[in-house]
């Protein structure tokens, strides 16, 4: 009965739907190989097309005896087929089998979030936050999205559908939303007949449900009811029948999340709960906004991107819930600063000791100039024996006798100056070994120090002198961020991508002397951004495409304080540039 209750229906008195459609053998571009969902309105099938050697998917629309399903089927294809995005499900072509319309569109490796639940249950939070990451993602772009419809210009779609059938999760963690059936334009947000309710009544929003004006928020709506849905395990409005599902509906009766998940956290509830709110001014107001605060919480809890978690999620591996992971790095954080502490203690204490130990010995400190040879004094003042310093000679210095405990006190005797003579360990150098020294520090000094490398590095790189530049690099091999950003740089210039790469993921795994760490992660982001980019350039297809648009959504992400920094910038218009491109 829930499955029944979930499907998207109209409960329009003039939309009728046949019960039995026919079965093709053939269809699109390839033979029928198995039905891989049926719908109140249509069926898909996986085909398989032999030129190719790929598998499709093909949506068939079920015999009708009106027109409205036609029209809303003819909306679907327009509407999709203008959105190009990593996160929304590709359309290749659309035609008629037996007078009856359908879609060829790509064939995602995975299941969809309905069966996902029906398997696994509850979700771990942390997975869901990566899986509503990426649909937002995927309606943010289409919110905003400007594109011309029947000759008129339009800008954002609302899909008016969201619920787990219709997000698909590929095995490589790829979130794909579809089944824009019942689309419209935002600038057209009451299209339908007043007494037409077109959807799925367990997630659609409350505006939806009684027919008034939609906008974006109506899809957050949806998305709150499906992440409920993702962290309980069980649909936020359980019913019987039609009639209890619509008066649940009208009150916005649901349970807790609590009452199922004790050890989800508060944030958690509170983002369904507003998400979920029958005001619209009261949910949050932007799949951005959503997104952001979402991501904020999801990226303290790990580096890895939702689709590279997901996917270790789809693969069986074990994975930690929020409370564990929180007090996992509680632990290592006390442990950290404990060491430190330790450490600091060790050297404070280890210093005093020799401070202690040099007091002591220049009590009274002597008026000569420690860089300056001291005459020998004559014998009459000396306390005790010493060696007197020769100019070619450490030895003699070295082996100055030991003195007793007597011998260190210093003082005005009878008018005569008391000398401090120094340790034996501690003999104060000659003047030739300071010089010596003095010289070798002016030398180092006058040495190029890394800082001085890799800013002429960069001159050479951004200036256009590659090879110059290179060989720099090959002699100058330098342990520090900063260097593998360069020589990404370097490798870009020249078109080689695979080793640019390479360069920027090497920047991660080193500290950088001049970059912040969070400035070289968002610089790191950058370049990867750029190299895919060439890339997609190089081989403009629509998986380098999906690709690239990632890593400048990722870019985006870590400048979202900053939304005039010109990497924000260049990111939003690359983003841009690849959709346009791509349909």
């Amino acid at each position: 009965m829930d499955d029944l209750l979930s499907e998207t229906v109209s409960l329009s008195e003039s939309e009728l739907i046949a019960a039995n459609p026919p079965e093709p053998k053939s269809i699109g571009s390839g033979i029928v190989k198995s039905i891989l969902g049926k719908g109140g309105a249509s069926v898909v099938y996986e085909i398989w097309n032999p030129k190719l050697e790929i598998y499709r998917a093909v949506k068939l629309w079920r015999p009708v005896q009106t027109e409205k399903t036609i029209q809303r089927f003819e909306n679907e294809i327009k509407i999709t087929a203008k959105l190009h995005h990593p996160n929304i499900v590709d359309i290749y072509t659309v035609g008629e089998w037996n007078g009856l319309p359908y879609i060829e569109m790509e064939k995602i490796q995975g299941t969809n979030l309905k069966e996902l639940i029906k398997t696994r249950g509850a979700i771990p939070e942390l997975v869901a936050a990566a899986i509503v990451i990426c649909i937002c993602r995927a309606l943010s772009y289409a919110h905003n999205h400007e594109y011309i419809l029947s000759g008129k210009s339009c800008k954002g779609v609302i899909h008016c559908d969201i619920k787990p059938a219709n997000i698909m999760i590929s095995e490589t963690g790829t979130i794909k939303l579809m089944d824009f059936g019942i689309a419209h334009p935002s600038n057209n947000p009451n299209p339908s007949e007043k007494s037409s309710i077109t959807g799925s009544l367990q997630y659609m929003s409350p505006e939806q449900l009684n027919s008034r004006p939609l906008d974006p928020r109506s899809d957050l709506y949806s998305l709150g009811v499906l992440l409920y849905e993702l962290l309980s395990g069980t649909k936020a409005f359980p019913a019987s029948s039609i009639k209890e599902l619509i008066q649940k509906r009208k009150k916005n009766d649901f349970s807790p999340l609590g009452f199922f998940c004790k050890n989800l956290s508060a944030k958690a509830r509170a983002i369904v709960e507003k998400l979920m709110e029958v005001d619209p001014d009261k949910r949050f107001q932007s799949a951005d906004e959503l997104m952001e605060e979402i991501e904020r919480s999801y990226h303290e809890l790990t580096e890895e991107t939702p689709e590279v978690f997901l996917s270790r999620f789809l693969a069986g591996e074990k994975i930690k819930n929020k409370s564990r992971v929180k007090v996992s790095k509680l632990a290592r954080l006390s442990m950290f600063f404990f060491l430190l502490c330790s450490s600091i203690f060790i050297v404070f204490l280890w210093s005093g000791r020799k401070t202690t130990g040099f007091n002591f010995i220049q009590a009274n400190p002597s008026p000569v100039d420690s860089l300056t040879k001291n005459p020998s004094p004559p014998p009459s003042q000396q306390s005790i024996p010493a060696a007197t310093p020769t100019n070619n000679s450490r030895k003699k210095q070295s082996t100055i006798a030991p003195r007793s405990p007597a011998s260190v006190k210093t003082g005005v005797s009878s008018g005569r100056k008391a000398t401090v003579q120094p340790r034996p360990k501690l003999a104060q150098p000659s003047v030739k070994e300071v010089e010596s020294v003095l010289n070798s520090a002016s030398t180092a000094q006058e040495e190029v120090n890394d800082a001085t490398i890799l800013d002429e590095i960069r001159r050479l790189v951004n200036e256009g002198q590659l090879s110059q530049a290179e060989r720099m690099l090959q002699e100058f091999p330098i342990k520090d961020g900063e260097y593998h950003l360069i020589y990404a740089e370097l490798h870009l210039k020249r078109n080689r991508t695979k080793a640019a790469m390479q360069e920027a993921e090497k920047a991660l795994r080193v500290a950088a002397a001049r970059i912040s760490p969070s400035e070289l992660r968002e610089k790191v982001l950058y370049y990867k951004a750029k190299v895919l980019s060439v890339e997609y350039e190089n081989a403009p297809d629509k998986q380098n495409g999906q690709k690239a648009m990632e890593a400048w959504y990722e870019v985006k992400y870590a400048l979202r304080s900053n939304t005039a920094h010109p990497h924000y910038i260049k990111a939003d218009a690359e983003i841009r540039r690849i959709s346009v491109s791509l349909q």
